[in-house]
């Protein structure tokens, strides 16, 4: 985890109240993002386990829980694979796409105003 950014962990609709108003608009465009990944979910854990050689259903992905970092970002700019314990036992960055939006390739990605 970055120590030198707010992180703010979404469990329930009145966690985004403890986002700055300020900051709010950017969070919700990274957890549209984070909604499209959470129903790729399968997909993705299927995936992650091939590129692991662990039997399938082994990783799992947590869509209980939205960890927004305030890095000034908009997209997805790292994951963290985290073991049973919460203990984070991997993390890589993701590269932007041209247009900021990387959740795959940018063809699902919400329409800006």
């Amino acid at each position: 985890m970055d120590e030198t950014r707010d992180v703010y962990e979404i469990r329930t609709i009145l966690d985004f109240t403890k986002v700055p108003a300020n900051k709010l608009n950017s969070c919700l465009e990274d957890f549209c993002l984070w909604i499209i990944m959470a129903g790729r979910r399968a997909e993705y854990e299927k995936s992650t386990c091939q590129a692991f050689g662990v039997p399938d259903g082994t990783i799992q992905v947590n869509t209980g829980l939205f960890r927004w970092v305030d890095d000034g970002v908009t997209g997805v700019s790292a994951v963290s694979i985290h073991d049973a314990g919460g203990k984070e036992i991997l993390r890589f960055k993701v590269e932007d796409s041209q247009d900021g939006c990387n959740s795959n390739g940018g063809t699902d990605c919400p329409a800006k105003s």
